[in-house]
């Protein structure tokens, strides 16, 4: 298992610029992350929580660096013909409903196993290691 650099717990900050309560389907959120006292060969991952039930949808995206910056095209919910479980927010469990809120979740992975040289092997299972998530949002219908 590979140190946190400075010997403190790793962690991962997130922050969405210029937050917004209400957010619409349709329209771009521009995520920002940063990881700090992370061991070499960490990696960031995005998601989105169902706030009311914790569900995580995604990723929004994976195998990104310590820090960065990503916009997010937030996807249009276009309901199905098919049926689906419906949780208890009305809409479909694994879905992305309107009129619901909303957190962007940020976490920190290292590889569970990793070779001699320390490069992560393909199909390796990754552990987490720090976790956090912004304030959270409405999301609203596109225009």
């Amino acid at each position: 298992m590979s140190e946190a650099k400075s010997g403190h717990a790793p962690l991962i900050k997130v922050n969405l610029p210029g937050f917004q309560k209400h957010v619409r389907q349709g329209a771009v959120l521009t995520i920002e992350w940063r990881a700090v006292d992370a061991p070499n060969g960490a990696v960031a991952s995005l998601w989105i929580r169902k706030t009311a039930t914790g569900y995580l949808l995604g990723p929004i995206a994976s195998e990104l660096p310590m820090q960065g910056r990503y916009d997010w095209h937030i996807p249009v919910f276009r309901s199905s013909p098919v049926p689906c479980a419906r949780d208890r927010t009305g809409g479909c469990v694994g879905s992305m409903n309107p009129g619901t809120r909303y957190t962007i979740v940020a976490r920190l992975y290292i590889a569970a196993d990793t070779g001699p040289t320390g490069v992560r092997a393909e199909n390796v299972p990754q552990r987490l290691i720090a976790s956090s998530n912004t304030p959270e949002f409405l999301m609203l219908r596109e225009k």
